[in-house]
């Protein structure tokens, strides 16, 4: 049973008799995928049912692009939950989107008022534009970055209402705002729970922050088993790992396609391969490459997409061969100090990729010298 089934089978089932659990909370952490934008203006205050109508009279007769596959998935999702019990009287107000080139931010979180009188505040992922991933990739190196900056003053003003008492979450770098938001404001006795569901973690020292630490029992990490995103930096915390109906890398990270149960998700005992392998390469961007060289490669290459009008992940991901000569050949026009930079990053990490691609799926088979690799 995926998300989608379980709306089917909890539609005519209140929170009243059946409390939220953490199945619910994959279901409306996705509800910030849509864009909202003249339907939740800022003040409007409306059920989710209600939403739903307006948006789609707003948007009646679009498209939405076929390599935005969570937004594909979220418009199916939250039509369901529009004719559920379940679902459909769930408030949403104080919507908020930006996109900041400047700032390299892409940020957007809503509040939803939850049949059971709490509140949740739900922040949405990384969406398919390259600015969206580029923020990603600055939190290895950053932090905070603007999103999370923005993610914390929202909770903090959320927060101000003395009564209101919530859990906090969203999926992929929403996962990720939300332990943030829910440490930086340092007020446990308002947080029910916080989830992050398949979102980069952070820098040691952020983990190892007594703000960090006294909010680490009320948190909640869950990864998919062939997970990538969720592999970024440093989550310490316990960690469900989901099974998947879905085996592709890409498939993978959509919520939609994990196994869930009667009120939790259906577990494994450990990720697979090719996400530990994953692990390994990320551990060496975050500990064999300096805070420069991060900011170098980062910049230029996204400076190379944006320069070449590659605007979204599915562009880079539809002819990833055609994108990487096109970024190859532009790379030939800066200078030499940042070309030598981008080698010695590359280098580093494909080192990294043998050595861990030995250990993982070959060690055991082709017995080679230990110092091979170093």
């Amino acid at each position: 049973m995926n998300t989608l089934d379980y709306i089917r089978w909890r539609s005519d089932i209140t929170m009243k008799y059946a409390p939220f659990n953490d199945v619910d909370n994959l279901i409306v952490g996705q509800i910030p995928y849509l864009d909202w934008e003249g339907v939740l203006d800022q003040g409007e205050t409306m059920t989710l049912g209600q939403a739903w109508e307006g948006y789609c009279r707003r948007h009646a007769g679009e498209e939405i692009p076929a390599d935005d596959l969570i937004r594909k998935d979220a418009e199916e999702l939250i039509s369901l939950c529009a004719d559920s019990v379940r679902y459909r009287d769930i408030v949403l107000f104080d919507y908020v989107k930006e996109h900041d080139r400047e700032q390299e931010k892409q940020f957007c979180a809503l509040t939803m008022k939850l049949p059971d009188g709490t509140y949740y505040v739900a922040y949405e992922g990384t969406d398919i534009t390259i600015l969206g991933w580029k923020e990603n990739f600055n939190m290895s190196f950053m932090c905070p970055v603007p999103s999370q900056v923005a993610a914390a003053e929202y909770l903090k003003k959320q927060a101000s209402a003395r009564f209101r008492r919530f859990r906090v979450g969203g999926h992929s770098k929403g996962g990720n705002l939300a332990v943030y938001a829910a440490v930086t404001l340092n007020k446990p006795d308002k947080i029910i729970a916080v989830y992050n569901n398949d979102g980069p973690g952070f820098p040691d020292e952020f983990v190892k922050s007594g703000a960090y630490q006294n909010m680490k029992p009320k948190m909640k990490t869950f990864l998919p088993v062939s997970s990538v995103v969720g592999r970024l930096l440093n989550n310490e915390t316990d960690v469900l790992i989901v099974h998947s109906n879905n085996n592709s890398l890409v498939w993978q990270h959509i919520p939609n396609n994990w196994e869930v149960e009667k009120d939790g998700v259906s577990t494994l005992s450990a990720n697979s391969t090719e996400s530990q392998f994953l692990q390994e390469v990320f551990n060496s961007w975050n500990n064999q490459l300096n805070y420069e060289q991060k900011v170098v490669f980062m910049n230029t290459i996204y400076d190379c997409m944006v320069s070449l009008g590659i605007r979204t992940s599915g562009e880079l991901y539809n002819n990833p061969a055609q994108s990487m000569a096109r970024i190859a050949l532009k790379l030939r026009s800066y200078p030499e100090a940042t070309r030598k930079t981008v080698r010695e990053v590359i280098g580093v990490l494909m080192k990294c990729n043998v050595h861990t691609f030995y250990e993982q799926f070959l060690g055991s088979r082709i017995p080679l010298p230990r110092d091979l690799f170093s």
